[in-house]
């Protein structure tokens, strides 16, 4: 019973698919240990868990307390923790502004579309790469992710991904006339003029893969839910998107 209302309660409050994904964690990494404090679940139950999986147990155990005492705990210690000590495997990851400003730096160089498409679809560097123009469906505004570069999608899945307006209509400005099979891009390596940009920028240097993640951060800060973005990333499980993205992004 105690279940069903802390699930109501989740509700009030998250989206659907936020709220799966909660009580999952909390069925199988809270309520067996809902004895314990908080100290004794992030050193000893949940010990060996990813540290950004241990951030989002964290959260909803605050939550948990706060529906059956309606305390609002202090995590503060404990997710200053955890970001010590696993801040040097975060993603590096742009704001929206600091992603604008990169893109508008990029505009006249043939770095701009690729850059142009990771920031609005998040895909990986090899799937860019691997897009040809019949995978380009600019009637239903989407695109189909079937293969990297050299092969098969990291997965080994096709997925389908929106096409933004911005990207719709940059790329229907280039498309040639006779372009059945033509890939899209000629392969280069971006990772250098990105490196120059953001030095002349004055910004921490990202690679394109921060570019995926910062598709993913900036979709999940707009209140994407997580399953959506997941879909989009072809991460084969929403842990994964959970593990990586999600819970670094909680404050």
């Amino acid at each position: 019973m105690e279940l069903e209302l802390f699930e109501k309660w989740l509700n009030a409050i998250n989206r659907p698919n936020t709220v799966r994904v909660k009580m999952s964690l909390f069925r199988s990494r809270i309520l067996p240990y809902c004895k314990d404090d908080l100290r004794t679940l992030i050193t000893d139950k949940w010990a060996g868990l990813h540290p950004r999986t241990i951030k989002s147990l964290i959260y909803i155990y605050k939550d948990y307390i706060s529906f059956k005492t309606g305390q609002n705990i202090d995590i503060k210690k404990y997710t200053r923790y955890l970001l010590k000590n696993f801040s040097n495997s975060e993603p590096k990851a742009l704001d929206k502004p600091t992603a604008e400003a990169i893109l508008f730096e990029c505009r006249n160089k043939k770095l701009y579309l690729a850059v142009l498409l990771a920031l609005h679809t998040g895909m990986r560097r090899g799937e860019v790469f691997g897009l040809t123009w019949d995978d380009l469906d600019f009637d239903k505004s989407q695109i189909w992710v079937k293969r990297s570069y050299n092969g098969p999608t990291k997965s080994g899945k096709i997925r389908k991904v929106p096409m933004s307006d911005m990207v719709k209509k940059e790329f229907l400005a280039i498309k040639p006339n006779n372009s059945e099979g033509l890939r899209v891009f000629k392969l280069f390596n971006p990772n250098p003029q990105l490196k120059y940009i953001c030095s002349k920028l004055g910004l921490k240097e990202i690679n394109f893969h921060g570019l995926r993640h910062t598709f993913a951060t900036i979709a999940l800060n707009s209140g994407k839910s997580i399953r959506d973005v997941s879909d989009v990333l072809g991460h084969s499980k929403v842990s994964t998107t959970i593990d990586c993205y999600w819970s670094s992004n909680k404050e």
